[in-house]
């Protein structure tokens, strides 16, 4: 099979990929947007939603525009806090707010709509105990589709598991072709006297917060200072530059290629020896080795899928140790 040949039956398989997940965010589901609502969730500032490259390619494919240039409307460079470490997140891509794709009262690309659109809020009522705490119920108190769960048949609770998963490989799958590395984990540790004293300047912040917490913090705060440093390090622009290929037919195959290496990688966390937080540091990007975890490098990955000889993962194999030098190279590694 010749590369062209190649690239063609990638495309059929994205495209039959994008139809499958559309359905399933919105097949068998019984809720509405309560006409009540204002779209808090659509403007508020302060509830971050984390896309993915998948949800770009969905909707570039449903409106007729190019990724690059959805991705500058709608879409920014964010952070998301994990529940086990504060300050420690997954650097990531979310919505923009306003949303972007919000027109008056209603979205643009609603078949479409980002993976953890389609779960919300029923994932929030199924499985609370997973929800991340920028969607603790004590900060969204107005939200009038959290006061009663809405109707959730079994068929609607396997299609939302399904999509639960399909998430997270699509999370595993971005991070990899955007920095080379998944899961991208940023500690944000080093920054944090900086942001209370920001805070602090601008009467944001009390004099007497717990600085171990982040969501005293207000958001905007750590987005204003991650960007700056984004920006000086060179990670804005090479996310820009890798969301660009995105604009070409062998750019979105090349992508999709990739998934079976991030499926196996998900698969395969357990092998890792170490657990690794990137930090921003004089304007550089650092990787600190802080303990035994979930990541899992390239190098592993390819060891743990030898021997399975069909064509595709060879040509996955092959993409994942080209790409190895052209993600975003950590400059710097030491044992914490």
């Amino acid at each position: 099979m010749d590369d062209s040949e190649w690239k063609g039956r990638e495309k059929i398989e994205l495209e039959e990929y994008l139809e499958r997940r559309s359905r399933l965010s919105n097949e068998a589901s019984e809720f509405r947007c309560p006409d009540s609502c204002p779209r808090y969730g659509c403007k508020d500032p302060e509830l971050r939603v984390p896309v993915t490259l998948m949800d770009l390619l969905l909707q570039s494919w449903t409106i007729k525009s190019k990724p690059s240039d959805i991705y500058q409307r709608s879409y920014k460079t964010g952070w998301s806090p994990r529940n086990e470490t504060p300050w420690v997140g997954l650097l990531t891509v979310e919505l923009k707010k306003p949303c972007g794709f919000l027109r008056e009262e209603w979205c643009e690309v609603y078949p479409a709509r980002p993976i953890g659109c389609a779960q919300f809020p029923e994932a929030w009522f199924l499985w609370p105990s997973e929800n991340p705490p920028s969607l603790n119920r004590d900060r969204l108190p107005n939200y009038p589709c959290l006061k009663r769960s809405p109707p959730i048949s079994r068929t609607r609770k396997k299609h939302l598991a399904t999509l639960s998963e399909m998430a997270a490989q699509e999370q595993w799958l971005s991070d990899f072709f955007l920095f080379g590395f998944s899961p991208f984990y940023l500690d944000l540790r080093n920054l944090v006297e900086g942001l209370v004293q920001m805070g602090k300047h601008r009467s944001l912040v009390s004099d007497r917060i717990d600085p171990a917490v982040p969501h005293v913090i207000p958001y905007r705060l750590v987005e204003e200072l991650l960007q700056v440093k984004l920006d000086r390090a060179g990670i804005t622009g090479q996310i820009l530059k890798k969301v660009a290929s995105l604009d070409r037919v062998e750019g979105r195959a090349s992508f999709f290629e990739s998934k079976a290496v991030t499926d196996e990688m998900r698969k395969s966390r357990s092998c890792n020896d170490v657990f690794l937080f990137h930090r921003l540091e004089e304007d550089t990007l650092q990787s600190h080795l802080v303990a035994r975890g979930e990541v899992c490098s390239r190098e592993k990955v390819k060891v743990s899928i030898e021997g399975k000889d069909n064509g595709r993962q060879r040509k996955a194999k092959r993409a994942q140790v080209q790409r190895s030098s052209s993600g975003l190279l950590l400059q710097k590694s030491r044992q914490e």
